[in-house]
Formats: C-alpha cells, structure tokens, sequence
C-alpha cells in the first residue's frame, strides 16, 4: 500500500506533456513548456517528412516522356524528299498551258538536271502563241525589250525549245528535251506584245532535291503517335495520383526523460 501511494504522488506530480485530461496520473499543463513531442513540433516534423511532389514528379514525368520519344520516334518511317518531278530515276513530265490571258501556267517549272523531259504544252487562246525556252542560264531578259530586240535575242542564242502553239483552243503541242545545267531559265512568248505583256516563266534546272532537303524527312506513323499518347496519359494519370494521395505516416522523434 505503501508502494502504490508513492506511485500516486509521483504520477501526479509528472507533467502531462499532451495535455490530455482526464488520465490518472497525468495532470495537464496548458502554460507548462512544450516537451519535444510536443504535437506543434512532431506536425512541423512530418510535414517536412512528407515527399515534395512538385520537385520530385514533375522531371521523373520529363524524364519518361524524354524515354519514350527517344525509343519510339526511330521506329517511324521515312518518306522521299519531294514527290514531284525532280527524281534521276526516270523521265519527267510537265504540263504547261497558254491562256488568253497572255500568260503561262504554271509559271514555273523544276526538272533535275540532265534529265529527260517530256513536255506538253496545252492552248487555251484562240489565238496564236509560242512556247520559247532561252538557253541562257541565270539570264532575265528584260520586259522592255522590243520584239525585234527579242527576236535578234534568240538569234543570237538559238532556244532549247521553241514550240508554235496554234489558235486552235485545246490543241496540245508536245516537245522532248535534255534538262539544261542547273540554273534558271526563262520561257517566253515571242508573239509581238505577249512578252511584253507578262507571257514569260522560268525552268529551273537543278539537283533531284530541288526546293527541299536531301535527307529523308522522318513521319510518325499513326500507331506510334497512339502509343505515346497512351503513355502520356499514363504518366499524368500516376502523377495525378501520386500527388493527391495522403502523406506517409511519420513517428516523431523519441524524447529522452531526464529523471530528476
């Protein structure tokens, strides 16, 4: 009995570091100073224990998304640079037409150098016009010259091509030529006035890129783009989750009790 009462006395006289009321034994002590683990303490400590989502997640998130693009992209195909008429392969076709209008259309022409060109010129125009390609390279004739000066021109530098056209609407006259040396070129109409009145274009002559890039240009095939999107989803979906989700239990720190 007289054990147990000592017992008593002593717990009574222990602070209630909590501050919970109603234990035997443990008497709270609002002003009293706060212990170690004391509760606004151990928060402070598990809020720093707890995982900083907005540093952490958000470069591993980078990160994956950087993987996938790595690993995925090389499997697309490729596709050639130009589909047009600029290839070594083979013949090349163009199909040009003289409107009433006095002009050409298109008014310009790409072919690979040295190839083989078969072209076909349409008229639109009941009236006649010519289809006349100068020879000389990197040379605008200028539109002030007078028909005679035109003419003594291309007496001077006899054409690569030079095609009388009718004036019959419709009628297509055809002409098969060797591509000149890279350069630009000028076709004209040499029936008085029409040159004068804008009926000219250029040829331009030049490697099988011309007017794009030499190398493959790389495509994403669909079911690639599919898979990283699905990924993509993926990943904010965890990273969502992650973020909303309660922090980890923390125990606060053991406290020594000095006996005194």
């Amino acid at each position: 009995m007289k054990g147990a009462s000592e017992d008593a006395a002593r717990n009574a006289q222990e602070p209630n570091p909590d501050g919970i009321e109603g234990i035997p034994g443990r008497a709270a002590h609002p002003t009293g100073p706060r212990s170690r683990a004391s509760p606004g303490r151990a928060g402070r400590w598990r809020e720093r224990a707890s995982p900083r989502t907005g540093s952490v997640r958000i470069p591993l998130a980078a990160g994956l998304l950087a993987i996938l693009v790595t690993v995925l992209l090389p499997s697309a195909g490729a596709i050639p640079p130009s589909e047009g008429p600029a290839t070594d392969d083979g013949p090349v076709y163009l199909n040009v037409s003289a409107t009433g209008q006095l002009a050409f259309a298109p008014d310009q022409l790409n072919v690979p150098s040295g190839s083989t060109v078969h072209l076909a010129v349409t008229q639109l125009a009941d009236f006649n016009h010519t289809f006349t390609l100068s020879s000389v390279a990197n040379f605008t004739i200028p539109t002030t010259d007078t028909p005679a000066q035109l003419y003594a021109f291309f007496q001077a530098h006899p054409p690569i091509v030079n095609l009388s056209l009718g004036d019959v609407v419709g009628h297509v006259t055809v002409a098969t030529f060797t591509a000149p040396p890279p350069g630009t070129y000028e076709f004209v109409c040499t029936i008085p006035t029409h040159f004068q009145g804008g009926m000219h274009g250029v040829l331009v002559s030049g490697s099988a890129a011309t007017g794009s890039s030499s190398s493959p240009i790389p495509t994403v095939d669909f079911a690639v783009i599919v898979v990283v999107v699905v990924a993509v989803a993926a990943v904010v979906l965890l990273v969502r989750r992650r973020s909303h989700a309660p922090p980890p239990s923390a125990t606060p720190p053991k406290t020594e009790e000095k006996n005194g």
